[in-house]
């Protein structure tokens, strides 16, 4: 029960930390084109991963070897595409639409996690999903179901949809085979196969757009994602995955539009108004009836 409540713990952190990285990326809009973001994102995790676990990365070989083509494509969903295609997507739609896009996080994976790894979500898991899902559509329409039926969706939300799916596999996919790689080690791998992947995108981007300036508000928002939103949270996720499963983990993103309205309230000055409230009580008790076994 303690490695359960520590890897919610860790998976609630995680979801903290992405909800602040979504609040980063919107903020740079027209500062720092989206697959520069990415790309220096990742080189800069890799940059401090790499040196740390060299001799761990070394002395696996032998582990890490014939496992290249599974990692590699782990590396495709996670650090390749994931972060890049969600940079571009909330370029092109709105805050409540990202939102609402991430809902099928939860949804999609259970359904991955059943034809995949033949894990039927649980009645618990099941209501534990919709009680989330109810609690997010409070939070994101502001209890104003009018606010949903005004909404309009254009490409930015078909990228939104890829990346959901390219997550959802990534998450199913490192439960379904046993790496036996330290998990410090198996993230600095993934993200030395998953920058390259990046790069030809992020030299085409800066030959249509150029580059972006090196002040401070850039530098800050590559050293909070490379560090945080990558490393840390990436090393959180993929440990809640290991002891609750993809299905229950997914459950977490519901937490996202919480911690964004309580970023807003600290940083932006917003007003915490009854409907986070409601929201709020819902997807914490559909992740309790979620995780618990």
């Amino acid at each position: 029960m303690n490695r359960t409540w520590w890897a919610a713990l860790g998976l609630a952190a995680t979801t903290f930390l992405w909800a602040a990285n979504a609040v980063v990326s919107r903020g740079l809009v027209g500062h720092m084109p989206p697959i520069s973001l990415a790309f220096w994102r990742w080189t800069l995790a890799g940059a401090i991963l790499i040196p740390l676990t060299w001799q761990s990365i070394r002395s696996h070989w032998s582990l890490i070897r014939p496992q290249l083509p599974w990692l590699a494509l782990l590396a495709v969903l996670s650090v390749g595409a994931y972060n890049s295609i969600l940079y571009m997507a909330v370029q092109k739609t709105t805050a409540i639409n990202t939102a609402l896009m991430n809902t099928l996080i939860p949804m999609t994976t259970m359904l991955a996690a059943w034809l995949m790894l033949g894990a039927r979500p649980t009645a618990r898991q099941t209501g534990g999903m919709l009680l989330g899902f109810v609690g997010m559509i409070v939070i994101v329409s502001k209890a104003n179901w009018q606010v949903l039926a005004s909404l309009a969706f254009n490409h930015g939300d078909l990228l939104m949809l890829v990346a959901v799916g390219c997550w959802a596999l990534y998450s199913v996919l490192l439960k379904k085979r046993h790496l036996g790689i330290p998990p410090v080690t198996l993230l600095a791998v993934v993200v030395m196969l998953g920058v390259p992947m990046i790069l030809p995108f992020y030299v085409w981007e800066w030959s249509q757009q150029g580059g972006f300036a090196v002040d401070l508000t850039n530098l800050a928002a590559i050293g909070f994602t490379g560090v945080f939103a990558s490393i840390v949270a990436y090393l959180l996720w993929n440990h809640g995955v290991g002891i609750l499963g993809p299905s229950a983990a997914s459950l977490f993103i519901f937490l996202m539009p919480v911690f964004g309205a309580l970023l807003g309230v600290t940083l932006l000055g917003e007003a915490l108004l009854p409907y986070h409230g409601i929201g709020g009580v819902l997807i914490l008790a559909g992740l309790v009836l979620g995780v618990r076994k």
